[in-house]
């Protein structure tokens, strides 16, 4: 098994990462996954799908993401709010009050589909990370920032 030199501590959870990886940092967020389940099944709703799991608040978060989210692309409505969450500040009330019915219906799921992907994807961007910096740098017309992505 490979020596794994970082580990990172996001809401309680413990994510090793390739230590020779080191532009990307992937995190599985508790609250950035309920604020993309809120957005993704609101905009199901929509189009005519129900929840598998249904509650008056679950019901309520919802009637709310798709009246204020409905018909935007969720990279228009989640950068800045995705780091928040991410960093676990300014949670809002109405994430808080769900947070419980998503922890009981879908976060053992989405948490685990997380780790997957970021144990399979780490080492491939490993890989490829100076191209990628590369090729992010000529398509946004920037330098990297030298000591990586101020968002943290």
């Amino acid at each position: 098994m490979r020596q794994l030199a970082r580990r990172h501590f996001l809401l309680g959870a413990v994510l090793d990462t390739d230590p020779g990886q080191t532009t990307f940092e992937f995190l599985s967020s508790f609250w950035v996954n309920l604020h993309h389940t809120l957005f993704n099944q609101a905009d199901g709703l929509r189009a005519g799908r129900r929840p598998d799991a249904s509650a008056p608040e679950w019901d309520e978060a919802l009637a709310y993401y798709g009246r204020e989210f409905g018909g935007r692309d969720i990279a228009q409505v989640s950068l800045r709010l995705n780091r928040d969450l991410a960093r676990g500040v300014k949670i809002p009330l109405l994430l808080r009050q769900v947070a419980p019915f998503y922890r009981e219906h879908w976060w053992p799921l989405h948490d685990q589909k997380n780790r997957e992907w970021i144990e399979t994807a780490g080492p491939m961007i490993a890989t490829y990370e100076r191209a990628a910096r590369a090729a992010l740098s000529h398509a946004y017309d920037t330098p990297w920032p030298r000591a990586g992505c101020a968002s943290r």
